[in-house]
């Protein structure tokens, strides 16, 4: 990696995806792949993507005990918190996603959820609330999709709390990615408000417990036939 960064030409450089597990059990190793990452010319942030999925240990260890390895499923949360901690502090932002509607999940798990947001929401990262779907084949390929219309009021809190955080994250960041000529930036920066301006609008409702207001009519993602 360190040849690979050294080379004429390389900007910058990214990951597709990590495993928090591995940031957790192995911080010298988060440690040395930034400090790497620090040397290459252009490189503002170090990013990729991970899994949060859930703060229900229970739902851990039903579907993806092998996410905390070498630790056991009931160790995710204080996984999740310290990795997050340790990769905001070596300047990444990783998109991260959360997972409603697994097999098993009840109201409880959901608070959970909601629970481990409020102690990751202070890190450089985006969070990206998505539905269970069944897919095969896989080991749940006979279980249902978790659709929209079984989105109970906890759930539609959850999405907007992420949406409130991923906002917020976006206004600090934008600056530093927006192009820097003239008029592709004022393009830019139109789009990025108009598009900041109704995710805060829909986030506001959505943190009450309430679906945003036009979501069976116009928005296409959250069709509950899809």
């Amino acid at each position: 990696m360190s040849r690979v960064a050294s080379l004429n030409g390389v900007g910058s450089m990214s990951f597709s995806h990590i495993a928090l597990a591995t940031a957790y059990h192995n911080r010298r190793l988060v440690e040395d792949i930034s400090e790497i990452l620090s040397s290459v010319p252009n490189q503002k942030l170090n990013c990729a993507q991970t899994g949060v999925e859930t703060g229900s240990p229970k739902l851990m260890e039903i579907h993806m005990k092998g996410k905390a390895l070498p630790a056991k499923p009931e160790k995710w949360l204080e996984i999740v918190v310290d990795s997050l901690g340790l990769l905001h502090d070596n300047n990444w932002a990783l998109a991260c996603t959360l997972i409603s509607g697994l097999p098993g999940e009840t109201e409880d798990d959901v608070i959970k959820t909601l629970e481990l947001m409020d102690e990751i929401k202070q890190f450089r990262m985006f969070y990206v609330p998505m539905n269970f779907v069944s897919m095969g084949p896989s080991f749940l390929s006979e279980e249902k999709s978790f659709t929209v219309d079984k989105m109970t009021s906890s759930h539609w809190m959850l999405v907007g709390e992420c949406i409130e955080h991923d906002v917020k994250l976006a206004k600090q960041l934008s600056p530093q990615f927006i192009e820097r000529q003239p008029f592709i930036r004022m393009l830019s920066s139109y789009a990025m408000n108009k598009f900041i301006n109704g995710a805060e609008r829909s986030a506001k409702k959505m943190k009450d417990g309430h679906p945003p207001k036009d979501y069976s009519s116009s928005a296409i993602y959250l069709n509950s036939n899809i």
